[in-house]
This record gives C-alpha cells, structure tokens and sequence, in this order.
C-alpha cells in the first residue's frame, strides 16, 4: 500500500487517503478503485461492449442516478442512455 502511495506522488499526483481508500487526482478529476464481484464485472464489460461506451461513464452515471443528482452527468452520457432505452423499447416492439 505505501509503494503504491509513493508511486503515485512521485508521478505528480495528489493522493488521499480516505477510511482506507486511495483517491488520486489526475486533470482535475478524482479518480477511485472498487472492488466487484467477478459477475458484475462481466455485466459491466458485456454493456460496454454492447454500447460502445467506457466503463467510467456507466460507473459515474450509475452512481449519480443512485443519488439522485443525475443532471451532473454529462449530456453525451445521458444522451447515450437515452439511445440504449430506446433500442430496447424498439427491439421488444419488434419482437410482438
């Protein structure tokens, strides 16, 4: 964990260490690691592939929904959102 820490500060990036977790601060953005279990990351890696989007902007708009201040996410991500739901409502209309 301390090799780590100092890795990171002599990149040049600010690191803080919150209740255990490691946050670092690259172009103004924190940055955060998470644990899943193994079946989550292959959902996670399936939609990605699937949307053409990247796993940070699933992550940062899922959690911004689960807190109710889903306005915060970019326009393009909730527009990308909007394009998935879509394609589903169409694809089960198609299927009747």
């Amino acid at each position: 964990m301390l090799k780590n820490k100092l890795s990171l500060a002599m990149l040049g990036r600010a690191v803080i260490s919150i209740k255990g977790e490691i946050i670092t601060e690259a172009m103004g953005k924190p940055q955060i690691a998470v644990r899943m279990p193994p079946s989550l990351m292959e959902k996670l890696n399936s939609y990605v592939e699937k949307t053409g989007t990247s796993k940070t902007d699933v992550v940062v708009s899922a959690i911004a929904t689960y807190l109710g201040c889903a306005e915060t996410v970019p326009l393009s991500q909730r527009l990308a959102e909007l394009e998935r739901r879509v394609a589903a409502v169409e694809t089960k209309v198609e299927a009747k």
